[in-house]
């Protein structure tokens, strides 16, 4: 009955259905990758009807409209805010989180709000989980430069911003998953998940 919810989806409707078919009356921790709507106009359905003891939110808190969202969310809900930096971590039950990034503050990239993506590598009985919100290529950049190639290894990948082209192929080295997992719109305008992308992947394994 107790998960740790990491982004929320656009839709409220949609992640409360989805912690209410998977029995969840208890978020321990909530955590923000970063503040587009797409991660974060969902967050009145995480709480919805349970208790979210605290929210994990990244350093730069922009763009301000989805900090918004998410302090008026935890403020109603009695939930902690929290922000993170490298190196926190967190156990609950079977699962440990650590924050792997960003680094340090990225400025003047392709997409600031992506480039300061929480990164964070979550541990479940063994198999290590690696979240990388949206982190572009500039953020995936950072971290190879700054982390042990084996901080990044992880059996399950879900790959960073829906699949999109803004990939460092090092970045898919130093993970060398053997599960990826695209979470992205179906008949989305976007171009996600970007063919080469796929095409890479599976030439992976």
């Amino acid at each position: 009955g107790r998960a740790v919810v990491v982004d929320a989806g656009p839709e409220p409707a949609a992640v409360d259905g989805c912690l209410r078919r998977l029995g969840i009356r208890e978020v321990p921790l909530f955590v923000v990758s970063h503040y587009h709507a797409d991660h974060v106009g969902g967050v009145a359905g995480v709480f919805n009807g349970r208790r979210v003891a605290a929210v994990l939110t990244p350093s730069r808190h922009e763009p301000e409209g989805g900090r918004d969202l998410v302090e008026a969310a935890a403020g109603s809900g009695r939930a902690r805010l929290l922000t993170a930096s490298v190196g926190w971590a967190y156990r609950v039950g079977a699962a440990e989180l650590v924050v792997l990034g960003p680094p340090y503050p990225l400025r003047g990239t392709r997409s600031d709000p992506n480039n300061n993506s929480l990164v964070l590598r979550v541990t479940v009985a063994g198999v290590r989980i690696l979240l990388p919100g949206d982190a572009e290529s500039e953020e995936q950049r950072a971290l190879l430069d700054r982390l042990s190639p084996d901080a990044l290894r992880a059996e399950v990948l879900k790959v960073a911003h829906h699949g999109s082209a803004y990939q460092d192929p090092a970045f898919f080295e130093a993970v060398r998953p053997a599960v990826a997992l695209v979470p992205v719109g179906t008949g989305n305008t976007y171009g996600h998940p970007h063919p080469a992308l796929l095409v890479r992947l599976a030439r992976d394994g």
